[in-house]
């Protein structure tokens, strides 16, 4: 795969190549081998910013015939005040022919995470409300609302593009030389969002239902903080993709497979695999299975039961995980082992479960209640959750079990519960039933998980 990039003119020994003059220099579209140890490829800036619905014939190249109307704009707003002499910008820098386009929409993680910092282009609107930020440590109202209409906040490329960048900086086109740093603004908007709780008497769920697209944004805040300590899992990346905003499903998958991997991709075959082929694969060979948890149906190949089908991927809940991966063994025979699982019977919930689900739920009394108005106070905070499976729910001695779908009415039922990735009041699972054949059904825990008491389960 090459990398394509526009390098100032002073900086590139390709005088011949395509160029054009935007503010005040004369820019070359280059290529470059995209391996890391490339001596001629120079430090280079990606530009991060929102098409928009209008387009504008290309005025420098054949192609691609038509980019988006904020490119320029974007672009030019990149280049004001930086050090780097290369920035890469999609309309300029993607191929145009396959299967290398389609190479490098699979490498996104790879581009943004080699390049020196990443810049993003903001609305007008959307600026002006975050320069609060460099007087005060603390948006208003009117802030806030601006952001959680942006575009570029509720688009599904920005996950991809903030949690590889290694440096991050805010601009706009109507405020040239104007800058925030990424850090500033990420922390500003959590801090933000704490002071609007404590102030309302919100809850969490409150700020989630009138705030989606920041709850998201305060998500991949942390998601950016700690990329350099730990892989985020695939049911992470899934759940935060749930609340973005896209109208092609392509534009889903490639940055959920930027999220998840910063290497290259390369495949002569690309055009003939499904995307979500492609991202399942790249989180197996990863060793993380976490994507089993997402609500969709399961694989029809009598060797991979277990395995969600090919097509959208949303996650079993819209709710911050922390855990790294869901670990595991795929068999050449399509069989996979599922590690640190707990196995669970249907029993009536015990008594620590049933106070822990009740104190997560800030109804202390709820300890005493029945069952079933327990499993229907926590079903109800589920579905606000982001949840669209069944009520119905299977009893366990250490919490309640809440299947995506109605369960088969024959067949012995064993719920595995996911120790390795987990919510503060439980864990994703699935339930196992045996009956002639194997069928899985995923769904959502609540209670008490306990890492020690694991053990591994053969999917088949």
């Amino acid at each position: 795969m090459e990398l394509t990039l526009l390098v100032e003119s002073e900086h590139s020994n390709r005088a011949s190549n395509p160029s054009f003059t935007l503010n005040g220099s004369k820019w070359l579209l280059s290529h470059f081998s995209s391996f890391e140890d490339d001596p001629t490829r120079p430090d280079y800036t990606c530009v991060s910013y929102i098409w928009g619905p209008e387009r504008v014939k290309n005025p420098f190249f054949q192609a691609p015939e038509f980019i988006s109307e904020n490119t320029l704009p974007a672009l030019s707003a990149a280049m004001h005040n930086s050090d780097t002499k290369a920035f890469w910008i999609d309309a300029f820098c993607i191929p145009t022919t396959q299967p290398a386009r389609r190479n490098t929409l699979a490498s996104m993680g790879f581009i943004y995470s080699q390049a020196k910092e990443v810049r993003v282009a903001l609305s007008k609107d959307s600026f002006r409300a975050i320069q609060q930020l460099n007087t005060s440590d603390i948006l208003d109202e009117v802030g806030l609302a601006t952001l959680e209409q942006d575009k570029w906040v509720q688009s599904v490329w920005t996950y991809q593009e903030v949690v590889n960048s290694r440096l991050l900086v805010f601009v706009s086109p109507d405020a040239p030389g104007a800058r925030l740093d990424g850090a500033q603004l990420l922390n500003g908007i959590g801090y933000t969002l704490q002071k609007y709780k404590e102030k309302a008497g919100l809850d969490t769920l409150s700020i989630l239902e009138k705030y989606p697209s920041l709850d998201a944004l305060e998500e991949l805040i942390a998601d950016w903080m700690i990329a350099d300590y730990t892989d985020r899992s695939a049911l992470a990346v899934m759940s935060n993709m749930d609340r973005r905003v896209w109208t092609d499903d392509q534009n889903y998958f490639f940055s959920m497979i930027g999220a998840v991997t910063s290497k290259q991709y390369r495949r002569r075959d690309i055009q003939e695999v499904p995307l979500s082929e492609i991202f399942m694969t790249i989180c197996e060979e990863k060793d993380d299975f976490s994507f089993i948890f997402s609500s969709s149906s399961r694989s029809t190949d009598p060797a991979r039961r277990w395995r969600p089908q090919n097509g959208l991927l949303p996650a079993i809940l819209q709710w911050h995980s922390f855990g790294e991966s869901q670990p595991g063994e795929l068999h050449e025979d399509g069989s996979l082992w599922l590690n640190h699982i707990m196995k669970l019977q249907e029993s009536p919930i015990g008594e620590k479960a049933r106070s822990h689900i009740a104190e997560w739920l800030r109804h202390g009394n709820l300890g005493e209640a029945d069952e079933a108005v327990i499993a229907k106070r926590m079903y109800a905070v589920l579905i606000r959750m982001g949840f669209t499976g069944r009520e119905e729910f299977i009893s366990l001695s250490e919490g309640l079990f809440y299947p995506q779908t109605i369960l088969p009415s024959e067949g012995d039922v064993t719920i595995i519960v996911c120790t390795a990735i987990r919510w503060t009041f439980g864990a994703p699972g699935l339930a196992q039933i045996s009956n002639g054949t194997m069928t899985y059904v995923p769904g959502v825990f609540a209670g008490l998980v306990n890492p020690q008491a694991t053990c591994s389960v053969h999917l088949v």
